[in-house]
């Protein structure tokens, strides 16, 4: 314990960030992806398989699945390997609690209710409990991952003259994205991600084990699992072979690590659909006169709601040159910006050109990892750390405002118009926000603390001792992975097709709540943008046409009559949003 409250002293700053997060943070606020990851934790740990059909639908609601049965979606279910011990611990401790898991539809839940709202509205108190236990995890996660990139640095270039500034670095995160989701959304994967990004950096300094290569495929491939686009870390593998010239025999035990993960996976994907596709390639909609919406918009531009950006970038222009005469922190320092670039650019690749609920979520460890190269040479004065910390301030009451917007108790705004210039709106109703008490819903606080205290200081103590082997860690989750996709090979497949089930393979209907709503929210946003072309509503307006009368014909129905389809998908309570844009 002695050493634990040494290294609280060391790293005071991350430790009052992670406090403040458990103080403020509203869990279960908003579910990300529709609850999507939580269903995943939920299906491992009460069926052992993932097919989330039954997290996501009651018994006699519409269901559009696959043809074998499953509820599609094309998030991954990584995130759950690393959260779902997290997860049974939370069930555990409900049913010592006596918490119930039972839950009587009928009373309560409106014949006409939106069937994929299922995860947010109507839970019984253990699933509730349990939804809680996953956002925790990824607190959890994030702040141990954090730690470690911390320490991996700080012993990664110790020679060259320059420290690592862990200040800085916390205080950039708090400015950019990670501080809503960790408030607000922690169910995000781009959260569990830092930690297999933690544990390539950590293995590539051990190339000279075989062992080592193996477990940097292992820990490569877990993170592909959690997040496809981890693939663009594969820029660092490749440096890494430059620089330490692997034997065959290495590159055969990283390539063997990364199939453990990748090959599973790609057998769930080919399992649940009927035939391999991953459905984040049909996201992708290339209009690239968007592309300064990205960043400049009031629809979420990167850089209008982080305006930290703007300083990460001055930073880079002022480290990289100084980081030169280091040929190895170069490398990866221009390779770390890379990647942030092209992530950034593939974000306006997409029906929704924009980065996720409030910022570029799948930024998150990009900014971070780039921040860390950036604090070495970045001047550490006051000037900095306060400018830095406004900027954290700011980021703090819009994630103030849109929470209790969201909550739907406080209306600063028409929630259908929420993705007209909401950004604008957000910002005027700051100083109304900040007259709302309690900021703090102890209750959760006691909630958290009580009941994850232990989690949180065993796994604080084991790291710190060096008690707690990664590798147990990576070969833990390698091994989960491949008897979770073994068991839904066996059990996760519905045969029998039921009369309320519509199924189909049809990537255009699976995708449609995504990609549709995607659409609709940038007409309304084209709308409401008094600066907006009418060509470009137009060119919208035409493309919910077109996307639309493609998934009718795949249903071979002949007319724009969205009920016949709506009432599969599950967004009934949104037909007279829809029906004024498709008519």
């Amino acid at each position: 314990m002695k050493d634990f409250l040494v290294s609280i002293k060391e790293n005071k700053l991350i430790t009052i960030s992670a406090l403040f997060v458990l103080i403020f943070c509203k869990l279960n606020f908003t579910n990300t992806e529709f609850g999507v990851y939580e269903s995943y934790n939920r299906s491992i740990a009460y069926d052992f398989d993932l097919n989330i059909s039954n997290q996501f639908y009651f018994e006699n609601d519409k269901k559009l699945l696959t043809p074998n049965g499953y509820f599609y979606t094309h998030h991954s279910y990584g995130a759950s390997i690393l959260q779902t011990p997290f997860f049974i611990f939370t069930k555990t401790l409900g049913n010592i609690f006596q918490l119930k898991n039972n839950f009587d539809s009928s009373n309560i839940r409106p014949s006409n209710a939106d069937p994929i709202i299922k995860p947010f509205l109507y839970q019984s108190s253990l699933e509730d409990f349990e939804n809680k236990g996953s956002s925790v995890a990824n607190i959890i996660i994030y702040f141990v991952a954090f730690f470690l990139m911390m320490k991996e640095f700080s012993s990664r270039y110790k020679d060259i003259g320059h420290k690592i500034n862990q200040n800085i670095i916390t205080i950039f995160s708090a400015a950019g994205p990670a501080l809503f989701y960790l408030l607000y959304a922690q169910s995000t994967p781009n959260l569990t991600i830092l930690f297999p990004l933690f544990l390539i950096f950590y293995y590539s300094r051990k190339l000279n084990q075989d062992i080592s290569h193996l477990l940097l495929g292992l820990s490569f491939g877990l993170g592909f699992i959690i997040r496809q686009d981890f693939a663009l870390y594969g820029f660092f593998i490749i440096f890494w072979w430059y620089q330490f010239r692997p034997s065959l025999k290495q590159l055969f035990l990283q390539a063997s690590g990364l199939l453990i993960f990748v090959i599973p996976s790609f057998i769930y994907e080919y399992n649940k659909l009927g035939s391999l596709q991953l459905g984040y390639f049909d996201t992708v909609y290339t209009n690239f006169s968007t592309f300064i919406d990205l960043y400049f918009s009031s629809y979420g531009g990167l850089l209008i709601v982080h305006p930290v950006l703007f300083l990460l970038i001055a930073g880079i222009g002022y480290s990289l040159p100084k980081s030169f005469k280091y040929s190895s922190f170069r490398s990866e320092f221009c390779i770390a910006i890379t990647i942030l670039f092209v992530k950034s650019l593939l974000l306006g690749l997409t029906y929704s050109h924009n980065g996720g609920v409030l910022g570029g979520r799948q930024l998150i460890q990009d900014i971070f990892l780039v921040s860390i190269f950036v604090s070495f040479f970045i001047p550490k004065g006051i000037i900095t750390k306060l400018v830095l910390s406004l900027f954290a301030l700011y980021n703090f009451l819009i994630s103030l405002v849109y929470h209790l917007q969201f909550d739907l108790k406080i209306q600063f705004f028409d929630y259908a118009d929420c993705y007209s210039s909401y950004f604008h709106r957000i910002l005027s109703n700051i100083p109304t926000a900040l007259t709302y008490t309690p900021l703090v819903n102890f209750r959760e606080v006691l909630l958290i603390l009580a009941n994850f205290s232990i989690p949180i200081l065993i796994i604080s103590y084991l790291l710190h001792r060096r008690k707690l082997k990664l590798h147990y860690i990576v070969a833990f989750t390698a091994i989960l992975n491949l008897a979770v996709i073994t068991s839904d090979l066996l059990n996760g497949k519905k045969s029998v097709v039921k009369d309320n089930e519509l199924r189909t393979s049809s990537m255009c209907i699976l995708m449609y709540y995504e990609n549709m709503g995607s659409i609709i929210e940038r007409i309304n946003y084209l709308k409401a943008n008094s600066s907006s072309s009418n060509d470009e509503l137009d060119k919208y307006q035409q493309l919910a046409r077109k996307y639309h009368g493609q998934c009718l014909k795949d249903l071979n129905i002949n007319s724009y009559n969205f009920f016949d389809l709506f009432k599969y998908i599950g967004v009934e309570e949104y037909e007279d949003y829809y029906l004024n844009f498709l008519q």
